[in-house]
């Protein structure tokens, strides 16, 4: 409880960052991975 209190006051703006780095990188995954799915799928055909 106590560390994560002392996480939480220290780290806000860092957390921040890092969960929208985290939501961009796995946006551009997905995209990445939908463009891979869809070449291999006209491939296949």
């Amino acid at each position: 409880m106590i560390l994560a209190d002392c996480f939480n006051q220290s780290a806000p703006p860092l957390g921040k960052q890092v969960a929208s780095h985290l939501l961009r990188l796995t946006a551009f995954v997905k995209l990445g991975v939908e463009r891979i799915a869809w070449n291999f799928y006209y491939f296949i055909k």
